[in-house]
């Protein structure tokens, strides 16, 4: 069972993806932003996160997170 302070963390870590990823392409750092999430592999790091949750539960804050900071760390260009 996960605790609460896990789940706490998880969630400060998908929320921080997606206001650095929000921060960088509304500032003009697209670019930037790619190449930090590429270098520290962020997307990895969810998927990882994704794998610990229950598989029959994916309406929960760290799926919707998880979803959003994908999103987020979409290129542009697409």
């Amino acid at each position: 069972m996960i605790s609460v302070q896990d789940e706490d963390q998880k969630l400060k870590f998908l929320d921080s993806v997606c206001t650095l990823c929000r921060t960088a392409k509304d500032d003009g750092f697209s670019q930037d932003l790619d190449d930090f999430c590429c270098r520290y592999k962020l997307g990895e790091m969810i998927q990882v996160l994704l794998k610990l949750e229950p598989k029959y539960e994916i309406c929960t804050q760290v799926w919707r997170l998880a979803m959003l900071a994908f999103a987020r760390l979409r290129p542009q260009s697409l």
